[in-house]
């Protein structure tokens, strides 16, 4: 700010000095963060997640704090639903934010990966993919689907419902926590399996390393 300020041409720092506890200023930095205009959608939703899991807000909260209405906030957010293979490509410019909320109208994860690979082959634009997604709604199988032969019921197959909800309800925990996409995916009949934590660039990995450690 010194450095602009004397650039600008001014003999005075325009700025507002104020005092703020650890948690204020978590807040205040997440909030300078995301309104950084390099950054890609994904960076974005993951600094509202932050904003509400971290420092308490309601999405109503950060729409007043980032100087957005809420739908905006609640779009930015469900981004973060999406499967983490588009997830990436949102983050390196392979389809937009128009592209990624036609998906998020397709309610299973499978049928949005095999939209998201047809829109990448064939260059599909917004709306004839808010077509395509309509017509799997409605079909509610895809053709690769139904080309399928019949697989075997995996380890997380096996698991009974409550047993999968619980599984769920933990990766909602973790995806809260660490502001990232989550996969617990359980392996053999002895309860093991491993847990994925999805990281976008050497920065998220950093940070998610520090969480880690301070856990």
């Amino acid at each position: 700010r010194v450095r602009a300020a004397r650039l600008a041409g001014l003999s005075k720092v325009p700025a507002y000095v104020r005092d703020a506890d650890s948690e204020t200023m978590l807040e205040m930095a997440i909030v300078e963060n995301v309104q950084r205009e390099e950054l890609d959608p994904i960076e974005i939703a993951l600094g509202y997640d932050r904003l509400i899991q971290e420092c308490g807000l309601t999405q109503e909260k950060v729409a007043v704090k980032v100087g957005k209405n809420r739908t905006t906030v609640t779009n930015f957010l469900r981004l973060l639903g999406l499967p983490p293979a588009i997830q990436a490509g949102l983050r390196e410019g392979d389809i937009t934010v128009g592209h990624a909320r036609a998906l998020l109208s397709v309610n299973d994860a499978d049928d949005q990966e095999t939209l998201f690979g047809i829109i990448q082959r064939e260059g599909l634009n917004v709306r004839q993919v808010e077509e395509r997604a309509r017509s799997l709604q409605s079909v509610g199988v895809t053709t690769e689907k139904k080309k399928k032969p019949a697989a075997s019921p995996d380890a997380a197959d096996t698991i009974p419902h409550r047993d999968k909800l619980e599984i769920q309800s933990f990766v909602d925990l973790l995806r809260a926590h660490f502001a990232t996409q989550v996969q617990i995916k359980p392996q053999g009949a002895d309860g093991g399996g491993r847990i994925e934590l999805h990281y976008y660039s050497a920065d998220d990995l950093e940070r998610l390393v520090e969480q880690l450690l301070a856990s």
